[in-house]
């Protein structure tokens, strides 16, 4: 393992790749790195990053920035890999991997809107990433309690919906819908549609 993996300077190596904001993908899926073992980073069931380098006094990360650039550089094994499923995860570079630990999906959705012509939602995660509900990023549904939907962000990498955003869904289409003859509800973006609540009249 390597101690003195720095992870500001894996950041400033990425920063002339990547534009202010920009949302363009780098091709992680084309790079080879070497695999220099595990870094003392955690990705807790909220979207907290946290350095662990002391564990009964883990520390979190204060830079949005840092934390925003690095996400672009997660990556997640086996490629067929869904919400409740033990992934294995590392940040990466063309020439270095290194091992975190997420306990349960990297991305948080923390709030949504729908696009000026109401066909698409648009998500939001907890790094300021955007991403559109559709055929590249459906959702799923949980079955463990607290059986809050995911969707597919890029690369085989999921956001958990926060509750806010997920409850004010569910009233936004209940109050749309007539649920009475289906035990489900669902939404529809970008003409795909997709179910986020089961048994909604138990």
């Amino acid at each position: 393992m390597d101690n003195r993996f720095d992870l500001s300077q894996m950041a400033s190596e990425l920063a002339s790749v990547l534009e202010s904001g920009s949302t363009k993908q780098l091709p992680l899926e084309q790079w080879s790195p070497s695999d220099c073992g595990f870094l003392p980073l955690l990705i807790d069931h909220k979207g907290q990053w946290w350095s662990t380098d002391d564990i009964d006094n883990p520390s979190p990360y204060r830079r949005p920035k840092l934390v925003k650039l690095l996400s672009q550089l997660l990556w997640c094994e086996p490629g067929d890999i869904k919400p409740g499923s033990k992934g294995n995860y590392s940040l990466r570079t063309p020439h270095e991997s290194v091992k975190i630990v997420v306990e349960d999906v990297p991305f948080i959705v923390v709030d949504y809107k729908w696009s000026d012509d109401k066909t698409e939602i648009i998500c939001t995660t907890q790094v300021g990433e955007q991403f559109s509900i559709g055929e590249k990023h459906p959702i799923m549904c949980s079955t463990q309690a607290p059986f809050l939907p995911y969707a597919l962000v890029r690369r085989n990498l999921w956001a958990r919906f926060n509750r806010n955003s997920y409850y004010r869904l569910v009233n936004e289409l209940l109050s749309q819908n007539n649920t009475e003859a289906t035990s489900t509800l669902s939404v529809t973006s970008q003409g795909k549609t997709f179910v986020i609540a089961g048994d909604i009249h138990e």
